[in-house]
């Protein structure tokens, strides 16, 4: 449930109901595979809680759950079921469940989230930018209120964990492309549904094996990666710090055995399994992919449908397909963004708090400073007001 005044909850939900009418009437949209086998579930913009096991034959009938209402969020199970609208999980009867792979940027901390993250401990107040630490350095509380945003930089980072999947994961284990979808969640990651009989078939501890192997496999992928780069560039650490978001002190000892670093390099031992240990006695870091390993284990969970809205941004929960192009081709703030809210007109809005910058389309809006008024794009105004940042300003805009 969101807290809002009455203009800017109908002019939200309006944009959310016209964009599910468009693509629906249009049918802009291609099936889920096997969705009269999944749960469906959703929230609404103005009701608490989840709506639950439901099921639908196709994704046009998904308005016939918003006449009292608009949902603002809609998942289905990765599971496939027997029964899929029971209403208790033991009476379900699983057939089988997609391997599920989610990157958010959630869990890595880029470099942009100096510009655009804070946190502050709600014990003592005291505030930092970036990822919030496990303790507060002034008090030690562990409670902490925090504000995430998005930009270009760390969606990138996301992107480029996928793409490593093609190599180490998709190609090692012949996965055929038509049992793959690639979508962008809607606000912060990727997500990655593995749909054949072999992987749906796996249970929790295959899964699990599966989690291990894939974070070994791009461990060795991406050491491969760090030690051409020390070769060439050992000399621009701050570059090589952040593309492999190593810590300080990692980078301290990489400077101080600079030369016996480039020596164990440059022999180019036949065994690679000794390069790397060698090189990991020097940095003390493990590099891998930033799965969210439960997502990947759980055979019950619920993932984002696609060509849905994500409800805290308004952007499609976009299916990309299936190629290193079209994944490198594939810009969340422009291909995500629903095309029925681009030709209306701008909207005016007030900023309920400080927020950085974010681009829309080809247009940034902000930095901005709280009570600020401006006139943005329609898209800008659903992004912003699904963030819960801003409002509509003048009342009586939506007739």
């Amino acid at each position: 449930m969101m807290d809002m005044d009455t203009d800017t909850y109908r002019f939200i939900a309006r944009a959310f109901l016209e964009y599910y009418n468009y693509i629906t009437t249009k049918k802009r949209y291609t099936e889920v595979r096997d969705l009269d086998k999944r749960e469906l579930a959703f929230t609404y913009f103005m009701s608490h809680g989840m709506v639950r096991h439901l099921k639908i034959n196709n994704f046009s009938k998904i308005i016939d759950y918003m006449k009292r209402d608009v949902i603002n969020n809609l998942y289905m199970s990765a599971a496939i079921y027997r029964y899929p609208d029971a209403d208790s999980m033991g009476s379900k009867y699983r057939l089988g469940t997609d391997f599920v792979i989610d990157i958010d940027v959630d869990h890595i901390d880029t470099p942009c989230k100096k510009e655009h993250d804070w946190w502050q401990c709600t014990k003592c107040g005291v505030k930092g930018k970036g990822m919030p630490p496990a303790k507060c350095p002034k008090c030690g509380g562990e409670s902490f209120k925090t504000f995430k945003w998005i930009c270009d930089k760390c969606l990138n980072v996301a992107k480029n964990e996928i793409l490593t999947l093609f190599d180490s994961f998709f190609n090692k284990f012949a996965i055929d492309n038509r049992d793959i979808e690639i979508h962008f969640s809607g606000q912060r990651g990727y997500h990655v549904l593995v749909m054949s009989d072999e992987f749906r078939g796996l249970d929790q501890l295959g899964r699990s094996e599966l989690v291990d192997y894939l974070l070994r496999t791009d461990t060795e992928t991406s050491l491969k990666l760090l030690v051409r780069d020390l070769e060439n560039n050992i000399d621009n650490m701050k570059y090589i710090r952040n593309k492999y978001r190593l810590r300080k002190d990692s980078v301290l000892k990489i400077i101080e055995n600079k030369d016996d670093i480039l020596q164990i390099v440059r022999k180019r031992p036949k065994r690679f399994a000794y390069l790397v240990n060698k090189i990991l006695d020097f940095t003390e870091i493990l590099i891998n992919i930033h799965l969210d390993i439960p997502v990947s284990i759980d055979v019950h969970r619920l993932i984002r449908m696609k060509h849905s809205l994500h409800g805290k941004t308004g952007m499609v929960v976009y299916n990309i397909g299936v190629s290193k192009y079209e994944l490198n081709k594939f810009d969340p703030f422009s291909d995500a963004i629903p095309s029925v809210f681009i030709a209306k007109p701008d909207v005016p809005i007030r900023i309920l708090q400080d927020i950085p910058k974010i681009r829309i389309l080809d247009k940034v809006y902000g930095p901005y400073s709280a009570n600020m008024k401006d006139k943005v794009s329609y898209p800008a105004a659903v992004f912003l007001i699904a963030k819960g940042v801003a409002k509509i300003e003048k009342k009586g805009i939506i007739s």
